[in-house]
């Protein structure tokens, strides 16, 4: 709402207040509700970024539009170098906008490797698990397009790994996580643990190893998650301001900075490939 003076009041009626819909404001989606208590209203909005409003016997809700859940499909792949073109092109034109159609398919990006690998990884944030197994899933999954049919990557893929997960850590999801955009960059670590030292080895990381590491600066945040389908078992999933966040000497420093870190990362059993970094190249 970019209205700036006095002049420019509205006079409403309860039928022209309907035009309060999805509305972007700072490159971030808000959805207005408006509840009317009389039929004729006067509006005054002053601050077309904050959108402070004057409202006389009116009441507008807020609500921001929720781009991650409590769960995830991550989708690593390479495939040959003739196939590259019109697979990036597959991918960007047509099945993102595809697999975020579904509902609970709250947000996707793509990455690609700049350490490490596989090189290409699609990220698709999840209100929890079991999107994966709904109806509307399904179908996509049953009824593939031409274009899938020849360029997905467990056709193409000279390497493919999909996986769904479940968030553990945080063990609740917050708004300032819910409500977040995707990251510029990622580091991605997939890992088992020997089941004798699992649950000591899942309490330090929670409380010890993620937490030092979400003090560093360019780290958004750290999340863990636990594998419903795929492996292995666990995942670190580093949010990154930019791929040289966690090349830093104070990224390193974290690796010994509690006494148990070095007896803890000793149990991890990392993937070959893992961890790897990644630096976002295409959102819808």
């Amino acid at each position: 709402i970019t209205g700036g003076h006095r002049k420019n009041r509205l006079k409403m009626d309860t039928q022209s207040l309907k035009i309060f819909s999805k509305l972007k404001i700072d490159g971030t989606q808000k959805i207005f509700s408006p509840v009317i208590g009389t039929n004729t209203i006067k509006n005054y909005f002053h601050n077309p970024v904050c959108y402070i409003a004057r409202i006389k016997r009116i009441r507008i809700e807020v609500t921001m539009a929720k781009l991650k859940g409590t769960g995830m499909l991550a989708v690593w792949s390479e495939v040959s170098e003739e196939h590259e073109e019109e697979f990036n092109e597959w991918y960007n034109q047509e099945h993102i906008a595809e697999r975020l159609s579904v509902p609970g398919v709250l947000s996707a990006a793509r990455y690609e490797a700049v350490k490490s690998g596989p090189k290409h990884l699609a990220v698709y944030e999840l209100e929890h698990s079991s999107v994966m197994q709904s109806p509307e899933y399904a179908a996509l999954k049953s009824n593939p397009t031409e274009w899938s049919k020849r360029m997905s990557p467990d056709v193409i893929g000279t390497k493919y790994i999909r996986n769904v997960y479940e968030m553990i850590f945080p063990t609740e999801l917050t708004d300032e996580i819910a409500l977040s955009p995707m990251a510029p960059a990622l580091q991605v670590g997939r890992m088992n643990i020997p089941s004798n030292t699992e649950n000591e080895w899942n309490n330090w990381y929670n409380k010890i190893y993620v937490p030092n590491y979400e003090t560093v600066n360019g780290v958004i945040r750290g999340r863990r998650y636990k594998v419903v389908e795929g492996s292995p078992k666990y995942m670190t999933f580093y949010e990154l301001e930019s791929v040289n966040a966690s090349q830093t000497e104070e990224w390193r420093k974290q690796q010994t900075a509690h006494p148990d870190n070095e007896r803890m990362r000793e149990e991890m059993q990392h993937e070959s490939d893992s961890p790897g970094i990644w630096v976002k190249t295409f959102e819808l």
